[in-house]
Parts: C-alpha cells; structure tokens; sequence
C-alpha cells in the first residue's frame, strides 16, 4: 500500500500568483498550464442572448437524451451520443470513478496525474505503481489485478510522448482478460488530431470495461468552464456518476461554439507546427537548460542547471509561472513548460536567457539573500 501523500499539485494557479505579486492577470504568463493559446471563436451577443433565455431553468442535461452538447461531441470524437457522459470537469469524475468502483487493487502506470493517485489511495484497498511506458508492461513483472482498476494516460505527462493504439493493444487484451476496468486518460490527444484510429475509443464496443477520459478545457482554451467528458461502451457507467445536472447552461452554450469553430483545429495544428519546433530550438541553446525532453504535444519537460525552485524565484519577478514535476517523480531540477504563442515563448526565453549571465545570476542571489 503506497502512503497517503499532500494534496496534488497543479500548475495553473495564476489567481495566488497575481494575487501575491500584486499584479493584474494579464500581466502574468503562465507556462504551468498546458492550455491552447489559440482560442475558438465565440460570438459573446449569441451567448449572452442565449444565456438570458436558458439561466431562469434548469440544464436540460438532467436527460441526457435532451443535452444539444452530446451530437457536437459525438460528431467530433466520431462516436455516438449514449457512448458519451459528461461532468463537471475531468477531475470529478476521476474521484466518482473510484468512489463507485471502490477496488480492491488499483494499477496505476506513472508518472500519472496526481488526481488518480489521490482518488485510488482514496478509494482502493491497495494502490500499485509501475513506472514505465505502458507499451512496456509484460506480465512476467508487472501483473495485473483480476476485477481491479488499472490506469494510463496517453499521450502521457510530464512528458508528453503518444503511443498508438496497437501499441497498447497487448495490455488491454491483458486488462480485459483480468475482469478488470481500464482508465486511459487521452486529455492531450487532441493535439495530435481528432481522428477514431489515433484512439483507443475505436474499441470501446470490443472492451466494455475501457473508459476513455476526455478533458475539453486544454484544447479548447477554456479551464475557466467546468466540462469533462467520458467516453465508454458500457451502459453500467453511467451509474458511477450519479449526478442530476453534471454542466450548467453557461458551461454547455460556451463549448457548444467552440466545437463549432471550423478554424480552430486548424489555427491550433498551424500554430503548434510553426512555433514549437522553434521554442524548442532556442530552449536547448539556452545555457540554464541542462536537457530537454522533446514530447509530441503542447507541452515540453526539461531538467534546468539549478533547482526549479530557484527559477521560479527569478521569473516570478519577470511576472512568468512554470511547473515544477517532483509530484510526478522528478528531480528537482526538471520542470513541465506550456507552448504558448511566439511571444510569450520570447518572452519567456529572454527571462531565462538573462538568468543565466553570471551578473545576473550572483545579482539575484545577493538580492534573494537580503
């Protein structure tokens, strides 16, 4: 049994940031949360008039079967609508899953976000962790629990790596062999496309106990609306999130646009073609960069020359935010940076760049110690 540890870290905490620096939002930047910098559009009158006629009511998601949300999500992930189940954001339903399914043993392939570590110490007898790739699970080593949970997240985090389907063909066939239920976490899939054989929900109907776990907010640019989707071909789901109304109205009008933006996908797939390959090269020049772990989302992990901590310490006073990874199992000196607009990304580099002058460097330290 794996010990109960702090509450999960979470990058994103752009609210205390402003807040201790006594600064407004918009003058901080965030490269702790790994959120689209390109927005759909929304016609913000549309909304509103909508949203004057709905809020005197109750959500229609009370019936499913009534929700306008589920034929744009079914249409967009190219499944059907009873296959769909909707939450107030994806962590919610992560500590619904395990309160209701209450295993004895919980599998989880980390590094892996700390809600699932947190929701399985919660809720399972007994927590195992494997720290690998789970492509690289063999049975031999690493078995696997008979009507258990087991858990992954692909593309996985820090890192941000995607394996095919067919590579992780051998442990569903594994997991569904064992009775057991498997959560694959696919929140960044997304950015690589939307497209059914780029998932494993193309296999829904062949494993009933797969449940694919869908965030909205990162590719869609939109933390601030609480949307989480489910996707599984297994109707006793549904009972594991006994909840009335799972969004509000503001929640469902808001995204039912942004699915709609016909330029979205691909003002986000043009932006991260062109801006990446070149934040990435100016990262790796820098001389505080120790390595760099290039990944195939929006996000980057690197391992700096000096303590996370202390650069965060510098770039606080730049107004900049970064993410530390030791609640995922990394030193001290690794950190999870967002790809944001070229910019920013300057920006960002510049701060790190000026960090690491030897003028700058002592100066800082002098200043840090008084």
């Amino acid at each position: 049994m794996i010990k109960q540890q702090p509450s999960c870290e979470h990058g994103g905490q752009i609210f205390a940031f402003a807040k201790r620096n006594a600064v407004a939002l918009d003058q901080v930047l965030d490269f702790s949360a790994s959120i689209n910098p390109q927005t759909p559009k929304i016609d913000w009158n549309r909304l509103q008039q909508k949203a004057r006629s709905e809020l005197p009511h109750y959500p229609p998601e009370r019936d499913e079967t009534l929700s306008p949300l589920l034929p744009l999500l079914a249409e967009r992930f190219s499944l059907k609508a009873e296959q769909i189940l909707l939450s107030n954001g994806t962590t919610q339903a992560i500590h619904q899953l395990f309160a209701s399914l209450r295993p004895q043993q919980s599998v989880l392939f980390t590094p892996i976000y700390g809600e699932y570590r947190q929701a399985a110490q919660t809720h399972s007898k007994e927590v195992i962790e494997y720290r690998c790739c789970p492509s690289q699970w063999n049975d031999a080593s690493m078995p696997l629990p008979q009507n258990g949970v087991v858990v992954m997240v692909n593309p996985g985090t820090p890192q941000g790596n995607y394996l095919s389907p067919e590579k992780l063909l051998p442990l569903l066939e594994a997991v569904h062999l064992k009775n057991s239920w498997l959560l694959i976490d696919e929140s960044f899939l997304p950015f690589i496309g939307f497209a059914s054989e780029l998932s494993v929900r193309q296999w829904l109907k062949r494993y009933p106990k797969l449940i694919v776990i869908q965030s909205l907010t990162k590719f869609y640019a939109c933390p601030g609306v609480r949307i989480g989707a489910l996707f599984s071909g297994c109707a006793q789901t549904k009972s594991f999130l006994p909840q009335l109304w799972p969004i509000s109205s503001l929640d469902r009008l808001w995204l039912s646009q942004a699915i709609q933006d016909p330029g979205h996908i691909m003002n986000t797939r043009h932006w991260l073609e062109t801006v990446k390959p070149k934040f990435l090269q100016e990262l790796v020049q820098l001389p505080i960069v120790d390595k760099l772990y290039p990944g195939d989302v929006n996000f980057v992990l690197l391992r700096f020359t000096q303590p996370v901590g202390r650069v965060q310490q510098y770039l606080e006073t730049q107004g900049i935010m970064i993410r530390p990874v030791q609640s995922f199992g990394f030193s001290a000196y690794h950190a999870r940076l967002a790809i944001k607009s070229a910019p920013d990304n300057t920006r960002l580099i510049e701060a790190l760049n000026a960090l690491s002058r030897p003028n700058t460097e002592k100066q800082y330290a002098r200043n840090n110690a008084l």
